[in-house]
């Protein structure tokens, strides 16, 4: 008689926050709204200047999303 509990639920659950997703998205359309805006005001400005203003909110909303734990 095996002893050991089998959990019924699935294999694999995600833990994070159900805002991770809209926040990724509005976070892109704001780095690519304050390029278009800084490089009208600046035409030397390059786009990996704007995005390392942004690069650890977005690094944090990406390992929020991919965040995963399994359940064996």
């Amino acid at each position: 008689m095996n002893t050991l509990s089998q959990p019924n639920g699935p294999q694999l659950t995600i833990r994070g926050s159900r805002f991770a997703m809209p926040a990724f998205g509005v976070t892109i359309l704001v780095i690519l709204g304050c390029f278009f805006f800084l490089a009208a005001s600046n035409p030397f400005m390059s786009f990996g200047t704007v995005l390392m203003t942004f690069f650890t909110p977005l690094i944090a909303l990406v390992s929020m999303n991919l965040t995963t734990r399994a359940v064996f």
